[in-house]
């Protein structure tokens, strides 16, 4: 970043790391067995490239308890405009294969000053649209030798379905024990259409 254009006041340092990683188009993911956290782009792929993106977990619909979905329906814009204020460069950011002629509304922030993050926040932007679910799964949570095991925020899942295989981004894990040795997880999945 160039000098002046980096600058907080009253804020945590977990405020900071979070502010940076959201002006990218990325998020924070906590470790679950240490101290770290690690950020990676919201979306490892683009909802339009999932069919062939390398999947981090498949779920076989005989492994399904529950499932269902509320439709969450948000503009699909094809391009968007980013740019840092102060500093920086402006980047018109296009879908592939479009025309560039829905835009979003442009993203203006002080910290973006490179090309790269500038075409990654962009797209990250026009990947959250589209008509959309929000879809619920619970399955067994199994062992880690056995697939798929713990399905966690961040990754790309592959639902084997009777009616089609279909991909999504999980956001969210829930897990809960019933009985005894019974033990489920609840992913919620963003699903694209």
């Amino acid at each position: 970043m160039p000098g002046g254009s980096f600058s907080y006041q009253n804020q945590t340092a977990m405020q900071v790391v979070a502010k940076i990683a959201t002006t990218a188009g990325s998020v924070v993911i906590p470790s679950r067995n240490n101290d770290q956290v690690s950020i990676q782009p919201r979306y490892p792929a683009s909802p339009w490239h999932w069919n062939t993106a390398m999947m981090d977990k498949i779920v076989p619909a005989s492994m399904v308890i529950s499932l269902s979905a509320n439709w969450r329906p948000e503009q699909a814009y094809n391009a968007v405009y980013v740019s840092g204020t102060n500093a920086g460069v402006a980047v018109n950011v296009k879908r592939t294969g479009s025309n560039g002629d829905n835009p979003a509304p442009d993203i203006l922030e002080d910290w973006l000053t490179e090309t790269q993050v500038n075409t990654e926040r962009g797209r990250n932007e026009l990947a959250k649209g589209g008509n959309q679910s929000i879809t619920t799964i619970e399955l067994p949570l199994t062992d880690t030798n056995t697939a798929p095991g713990l399905i966690e925020p961040g990754m790309l899942v592959e639902v084997q379905d009777i009616t089609g295989d279909w991909q999504a981004l999980c956001l969210a894990t829930s897990i809960s024990a019933s009985g005894v040795g019974t033990v489920i997880q609840s992913i919620e999945l963003e699903r694209h259409y």
